[in-house]
């Protein structure tokens, strides 16, 4: 067990920014707050998307 999992620091009430929260969690693993976690519900609708983009003849032989 590290320092991270025994004395975690508190999770903020807010993160200012979608990037500060980031930072938070690429520095604290979540192991240290399951008492702080709950269970939750949500449905995810994962599509595939299709993109075309132009390239040249040559770039597409070569992609081939």
């Amino acid at each position: 067990m590290n320092k991270m999992d025994r004395n975690p620091d508190p999770i903020p009430e807010e993160f200012p920014t979608e990037e500060a929260a980031a930072e938070f969690w690429d520095t604290h693993s979540v192991a240290g707050y399951e008492e702080s976690l709950e269970p939750v519900d949500f449905e995810a609708d994962i599509q595939t998307r299709h993109h075309e983009i132009e390239v040249d003849e040559e770039s597409f032989n070569a992609l081939r």
